[in-house]
């Protein structure tokens, strides 16, 4: 059985070519740099990585941003002691 983190991996890597791929092809497509960006994250959330919390909501793993520093510490977000913001079932 492949890990989550395998799959994830993977996700990302092809999400990476085939935004390569799309701009190599098709480089007007893109204007700005956060047009490919876009575009990446696109690709990567079609890959579907979603995870259910305790209370069966689903939640999506991947975001292009993540918050700010004025918001989380990163010593603890690393602290496992720290309750997160979802619980995640384990599978």
């Amino acid at each position: 059985m492949i890990s989550k983190n395998k799959k994830i991996n993977d996700a990302v890597w092809r999400a990476i070519n085939r935004t390569i791929n799309k701009f190599r092809e098709h480089p007007y497509y893109f204007f700005t740099e956060s047009d490919i960006h876009s575009y990446f994250y696109h690709a990567l959330y079609s890959t579907k990585h979603e995870v259910s919390t305790i209370d069966k909501k689903r939640i999506y793993c991947i975001h292009r941003e993540y918050p700010t520093n004025f918001r989380y510490k990163k010593k603890e977000l690393l602290d496992n002691t720290i309750s997160k913001p979802y619980d995640l079932k384990d599978k």
